[in-house]
């Protein structure tokens, strides 16, 4: 009730889709909710959606993980680098610092791998440098807003955030909910046998069972 008096005369489509993100990470992100106290209520067990166990296999799996995201997406791309940097993976930024984005995408080599971020209207950097990793054989993983996206098309795997038209303060927290589902069910993929709550570089480094 406090919810809905919340959106009460809003858009609720950028909840709603938060909301369909949060079933498709929900696994991941319930062991982090539950580790940091969130126990509001009581939710459904469901299986763990199949894109996102390709997708945290294929960022156990890369040496060095790319992350690239600008205008809007930016914040997104922000907080993969700052999470995946505390569980001390090898993780670079592409942001295109003194333009310099064509040159940090030439450091990509087709055994790492890169997660792209780009909403409508689409960056024209992102798009360029999805497509020539792309055809690099560079696995891509996306967060986008439609399977007609220029990133879907060249993604491996793809993780949709259905949004709002003509809505020029889109929401952010369907993307970031994605990328915690993410961060985590790679955690889940490197150390199965470690719960949520204990997940930190030191426990990730360390061999499986010790």
């Amino acid at each position: 009730q406090q919810l809905q008096a919340a959106l009460a005369g809003k858009d609720e489509a950028p909840v709603r889709a938060a909301f369909r993100c949060a079933e498709v990470c929900h696994e991941p992100v319930q062991q982090f909710h539950k580790a940091h106290g969130d126990r509001r209520r009581a939710q459904p067990a469901v299986r763990t959606h199949p894109d996102l166990e390709t997708a945290a296999a294929i960022l156990k799996d890369a040496p060095t993980i790319h992350v690239l995201g600008h205008l809007r997406a930016y914040p997104v791309a922000a907080y993969f680098h700052y999470a995946l940097t505390r569980l001390r993976r090898d993780v670079r930024l592409i942001d295109g610092m003194g333009g310099l984005g064509s040159d940090q995408a030439d450091l990509v080599d087709r055994s790492h791998c890169l997660i792209a971020i780009s909403f409508r209207h689409y960056a024209r950097e992102v798009v360029d440098i999805v497509e020539r990793l792309a055809d690099n054989q560079v696995p891509i993983i996306a967060i986008t807003d439609s399977q007609l996206s220029p990133l879907a098309k060249r993604a491996a795997v793809t993780f949709l955030v259905p949004e709002a038209e003509n809505n020029f303060a889109h929401s952010l927290a369907a993307p970031i909910c994605i990328a915690q589902g993410l961060v985590m069910a790679m955690a889940h993929a490197i150390r199965p046998d470690v719960a949520a709550e204990a997940i930190s570089a030191d426990t990730l480094r360390a061999p499986a069972g010790l």
